[in-house]
């Protein structure tokens, strides 16, 4: 991860990424304290895996068994492993991407104009439709700063991208 934060500023568009902000993250994520924490987890689900049966069946847990413990933890190892997902994938996703655009730009002169109507058929004929779950809230908003009357406008707010 160290070598990715160190080369994806000098990449095009990453390079307007907040690396510093990712790279604390993760420092955060994989700290000592946290590693403490999934150690503790482990040993106590150990306990638990050696008792018996009936005694989980009937919630006869041990005193180490502490729900808001269990599930707090359970969410960081989710986070930990979505994150080592991420960036196991990320040098092929990186690679796929720039494959793609070859296509996309090697075929771009089919288009008769270059706008949205004429390129978009190609772009999703070359990268494929990916749901990208999007966040719609109207406000309104005046025209101008001496408008008596404001008109409806949409705001979209992505909620896909979570890594970077």
């Amino acid at each position: 991860m160290v070598n990715i934060f160190t080369a994806l500023p000098w990449l095009k568009p990453f390079d307007m990424l907040g690396t510093d902000d990712e790279r604390n993250r993760i420092a955060t994520l994989f700290s000592e304290e946290n590693g403490h924490i999934i150690s503790e987890y482990f040993s106590r689900r150990a306990k638990i895996g050696q008792m018996e049966v009936g005694q989980i069946m009937f919630h006869n847990l041990p005193k180490e068994y502490e729900k808001d413990f269990f599930d707090r933890t359970e969410a960081l190892l989710g986070e930990v492993n979505a994150t080592l997902s991420f960036y196991d994938t990320l040098s092929a996703d990186i690679r796929n991407s720039f494959e793609k655009l070859r296509v996309f730009v090697s075929r771009v002169n089919e288009a008769d104009r270059f706008d949205e109507e004429h390129l978009l058929p190609i772009a999703l004929e070359v990268f494929g439709s990916v749901p990208f779950p999007v966040t719609t809230e109207y406000v309104p908003i005046k025209k101008a700063s001496r408008s008596k009357t404001a008109t409806l406008h949409a705001g979209f707010i992505s909620t896909a991208i979570t890594a970077l």
